[in-house]
């Protein structure tokens, strides 16, 4: 009997990420991260023949959380997500998601596990996802070069990459993180990008 009763209070204390929402998932990740600024250092003019200011990078270790600012949208984007039917392993995964924002809510995301690559939009009316085919998306090859840099943590290739192409699509504001799954627990830190013009 005992047995069973320390059972039951490890599964309280410890849950398994197969019984965690999306967004507690998130914040679990969270626990311990290590976090990316990337950012111009000044203006860009836009005027033909003119370089891209440079581009820094900070790093930072610690707690996070999905932003301060953001936690409302973030949670219901995460119940869209779910509602539209994304799944991933439980037991070994890399997960990753991008949020880039044109105001409060994210306009648009991107999230990718190691069997399935998805894109979604969000009505500014009614806040609900809709998952975006491949005909339809409104974003280019740098786009997609700049998630598999993220897919798979390569903050010094993706920094490179936007130093000498600039940023995918605007607007150049987003979010990232990066999860990694095995055997049935996070591995940490996880991975946190903000991409700020």
């Amino acid at each position: 009997m005992k047995k069973i009763f320390f059972i039951l209070i490890g599964c309280v204390i410890f849950p398994s990420v197969s019984a965690q929402s999306l967004y507690d998932l998130w914040r679990k990740a969270g626990k311990e991260m290590v976090k990316y600024s990337i950012y111009y250092s000044g203006t860009y003019d836009f005027q033909p023949g003119s370089e891209f200011p440079e581009l820094k990078c900070d790093e930072h270790k610690g707690r996070w959380s999905p932003p301060l600012k953001h936690r409302k949208e973030y949670r219901h984007v995460s119940e869209e997500i779910t509602r539209l039917g994304f799944d991933y392993d439980r037991q070994n995964d890399t997960l990753l998601f991008v949020f880039y924002h044109l105001y409060r809510w994210p306009s648009w995301f991107f999230v990718y596990t190691s069997n399935q690559q998805h894109a979604y939009i969000i009505n500014a009316r009614t806040k609900e996802a809709e998952k975006i085919d491949k005909r339809n998306r409104p974003w280019d090859i740098k786009t997609t070069y700049i998630n598999n840099c993220l897919y798979y943590g390569q903050t010094e290739k993706l920094k490179n990459y936007i130093q000498s192409k600039g940023y995918p699509m605007e607007p150049r504001l987003g979010f990232a993180w990066r999860i990694i799954i095995k055997d049935g627990k996070i591995i940490y830190p996880s991975y946190y990008w903000r991409f700020i013009d």
